[in-house]
């Protein structure tokens, strides 16, 4: 897509084609080469763009990517901007992605007030969208509301949101999805004293997670986050400490 955009001189096409390379990168795990292919969409858009809106997009995947490497200030930053570019552009799908970016960093950063303050209006945004964007950010503000329960203490309502998110994402094939609210839900029941079906849970998420590959949203990263909630899998005291810690893929409590 980046080189024929080039050859056509076609401005959408070179944006996203340099964005999308670099998300794909993301998704295997090359973090290095990701940021070098979305930092180059960024300016482009920057410089041929007279109105932010595939720059803008670019933006918010690069922040996506600082994310999951731990870079929550930079990640920060970016989503600020892109939320800033996105309204001057006018562009309501780049503003709530921002939205939903910012979201998940308030979750990270504890400020789990906020998160959930926000979080109702951008679920109403979600539902009034047409096409792929209406599911994508449902699933992705599913698995937040079960973060955000799990992150509060509030084990039975984790395992709730968590089984909804799962069942939601399952329904579009989103196995990454699937697999972290999986991770959410084993370490909720296991908070609960739930011994058994922690374990049965996190087991299936360590499967999902190796099926998505390796990096810290595949295999690696789901197995850290199951030796983290082993001990209340195996029924072993105390359970809040299931709760305790970061997702090992997007960094969520």
């Amino acid at each position: 897509g980046y080189e024929l955009g080039t050859e056509a001189s076609n401005v959408v096409a070179t944006i996203n084609g340099a964005a999308h390379t670099g998300l794909a990168l993301t998704g295997l795990g090359r973090h290095e080469e990701a940021i070098g292919w979305l930092e180059r969409a960024v300016a482009l858009g920057a410089d041929w763009e007279p109105q932010p809106r595939f720059g803008a997009r670019a933006v918010n995947i690069l922040a996506g990517t600082l994310r999951e490497v731990g870079d929550l200030v930079g990640a920060r930053e970016l989503s600020e901007r892109a939320l800033e570019m996105t309204t001057k552009a006018a562009f309501p799908g780049g503003q709530v992605s921002a939205r939903i970016d910012l979201l998940m960093l308030d979750i990270l950063g504890g400020d789990l007030r906020r998160a959930e303050l926000a979080l109702p209006e951008l679920m109403e945004a979600a539902e009034g969208t047409r096409g792929w964007h209406e599911w994508l950010w449902t699933v992705r503000l599913m698995e937040a509301r079960a973060a955000i329960a799990l992150a509060a203490g509030r084990w039975e309502d984790a395992v709730r949101t968590a089984e909804e998110a799962i069942a939601r994402g399952a329904r579009h094939g989103r196995a990454k999805y699937v697999c972290l609210s999986r991770t959410l839900h084993g370490r909720a029941l296991a908070a609960l004293g739930r011994a058994e079906d922690a374990a049965t849970s996190l087991r299936t998420a360590v499967a999902e997670g190796e099926a998505l590959g390796p990096g810290p949203r595949g295999g690696p990263g789901v197995r850290r986050l199951v030796v983290r909630g082993a001990p209340q899998a195996r029924g072993e005291p105390s359970g809040r400490c299931a709760g305790a810690g970061r997702h090992p893929v997007t960094g969520l409590p």
